[in-house]
């Protein structure tokens, strides 16, 4: 599975709370990990704010390694206003799904792992595809990875989806 990453979900695998067996779950479930490159600043952040051991923070520099970053150009900050006039979201939530929203034009099997209800409700108004909401997420065993063979190379994969 191709997996986008709000900062919520991955607060969650670095800090023990309601929501990390999901996303402990939805990680060992994918394959290639993608996230907005402001998740990055929003974790820290959120890391800081909460205190983090030492060993949380080694926790959070591991996996912010892991992840294929999509950024906002400033020619998409128009697009993204103007979707979110419709979503009314946080400006930062607003960035995710947009990041996301432009992912599953490539991926069209990426999947949203997020724990905010707002960008959950706006990505289910969407139609947008989202860890856990999909028909066989119940179905699907975490330690199943699906064939990304049409798919090339995850470095390939990453090519396509910066130029989309």
């Amino acid at each position: 599975m191709n997996a986008f990453w709000d900062t919520s979900a991955v607060l969650a695998l670095v800090f023990e709370e309601e929501a990390s067996a999901a996303a402990v779950e939805a990680w060992s479930a994918s394959d290639v990990d993608y996230a907005w490159s402001w998740m990055k600043a929003e974790a820290i952040s959120g890391t800081a704010r909460r205190g983090a051991t030492p060993e949380q923070w080694k926790s959070l520099n591991r996996l912010l390694a892991s992840f294929y970053y999509a950024d906002i150009t400033s020619e998409q900050i128009e697009a993204l206003c103007r979707a979110n006039r419709e979503w009314r979201l946080r400006a930062g939530d607003a960035g995710h799904l947009f990041c996301f929203q432009r992912i599953s034009r490539v991926l069209p099997d990426a999947a949203l792992v997020c724990f905010d209800e707002e960008i959950n409700s706006a990505a289910d108004a969407l139609s947008l595809r989202r860890w856990g909401n999909s028909p066989d997420a119940k179905e699907r065993s975490p330690k199943v990875k699906e064939d990304r063979g049409a798919y090339a190379t995850p470095r390939a994969l990453h090519r396509q989806v910066r130029s989309a």
